[in-house]
C-alpha cells in the first residue's frame, strides 16, 4: 500500500494546476483554471487524506482546518466529507466549545478569535474520547442567531475526522492533528466575505461590519494568523470563495522526518 509521503512525492513531481518547471517560491500558485481551481484543490485534499488514512490503518486520521471567520472552513469541511463519504469522514466543529456571548462580555468582551473564548482543553479531551476510545459525543453547537450553545449534535467516530474552527491549529488542539490546513485571505477579502455573510444572516450594515472587523482584526493578527506557521498546507481564499494553494507542503513521515513537497 502506498505510503502518505510516497503519494505526495509522486504528486509533488507534477503539482495540480502548476507548471512543473515553476519556481518553488511559496507565492500564490493557482490550481488549474479559475473554474476548475477549487475542484482541483478539493481532489488533492481528498487523495491526500485517503492516503494518510490507509497508512493509519484502523486509527482515526485527524485533520485540522483553521483560519479567520467567514472564509469557508465549515463549507470546505462538509464538501470534503461529501467527497470522502459521510460514513468514513466526520466533522468536528470547535464552535461547540465557544463560550456564549454573555459569558464573553462578562469576561471583558472577548472576541471569537481569542483562545480564552473557547474551552479548548475540554475539546482536546473530547477528541481523545472520539478518536482513541471510539465513543460518540453529544455536543451543543453555537447558534449565531441566539449566541448560545443550543443546537444539539451527535458526533460519531470515523476513519477521517475534520476538526474545523478558527483555532483548530492552536494548542492543545494542534497536538491532536496529523494534517494541518490553514485558510488565508487578505484584510479586504476578509471584510468582503464577512459583510456578505452578516448582511445575509443578520441584516448588518457596512459600517456595523467595519466596526466589528476593526475589533476582530487585532486578535486575528495575534491569535489566528500565527497558526499559518505550523500548517502543512495554506489555502488562499478569494472573494468568490475560490481556493488556490499558497504554500509548500511539509509532510511529517512515520519516521519523523519532514518531506518537502512543492505545490
Amino acid at each position: 500500500m502506498r505510503q502518505f509521503g510516497e503519494f505526495l512525492e509522486v504528486l509533488g513531481s507534477a503539482p495540480i494546476g502548476v507548471d512543473a518547471g515553476a519556481s518553488p517560491d511559496p507565492a500564490i500558485m493557482p490550481c488549474g483554471s479559475k473554474d476548475r481551481g477549487s475542484a482541483d484543490v478539493l481532489e488533492y485534499l481528498r487523495l491526500a487524506m485517503l492516503t494518510k488514512a490507509d497508512e493509519n490503518g484502523h486509527n482515526t486520521t485527524v485533520v485540522g482546518i483553521a483560519g479567520a471567520g467567514c472564509l469557508g472552513k465549515t463549507t470546505l469541511s462538509h464538501r470534503l466529507r461529501n467527497l470522502l463519504g459521510a460514513g468514513d469522514c466526520k466533522v468536528f466543529s470547535l464552535d461547540a466549545y465557544l463560550l456564549e456571548r454573555q459569558t464573553r462580555v462578562e469576561r471583558g468582551g472577548l472576541t471569537g478569535y481569542d483562545p480564552r473564548s473557547f474551552e479548548l482543553v475540554k475539546a482536546a479531551q473530547d477528541l481523545e474520547v472520539l478518536t482513541r476510545h471510539g465513543k460518540s459525543l453529544v455536543l451543543r453547537q453555537y447558534n449565531r442567531l441566539t449566541h448560545r450553545r443550543d443546537i444539539p449534535e451527535v458526533i460519531r467516530p470515523g476513519r477521517i475526522l475534520l476538526v474545523e474552527g478558527c483555532l483548530a491549529l492552536c494548542e492543545p488542539i494542534r497536538s491532536c492533528t496529523e494534517m494541518r490546513i490553514f485558510l488565508d485571505a487578505g484584510k479586504t477579502t476578509q471584510y468582503v466575505l464577512r459583510l456578505q455573510r452578516e448582511r445575509a444572516e443578520f441584516g448588518s450594515t457596512e459600517s456595523e461590519v467595519l466596526v466589528r472587523m476593526k475589533k476582530y482584526y487585532a486578535d486575528y493578527l495575534k491569535h489566528i494568523k500565527p497558526q499559518a506557521a505550523v500548517a502543512d498546507l495554506i489555502l488562499r481564499v478569494r472573494p468568490d470563495y475560490g481556493l488556490t494553494i499558497a504554500r509548500r507542503y511539509f509532510v511529517r513521515t512515520e519516521r519523523g522526518s519532514d518531506l518537502l513537497i512543492d505545490v
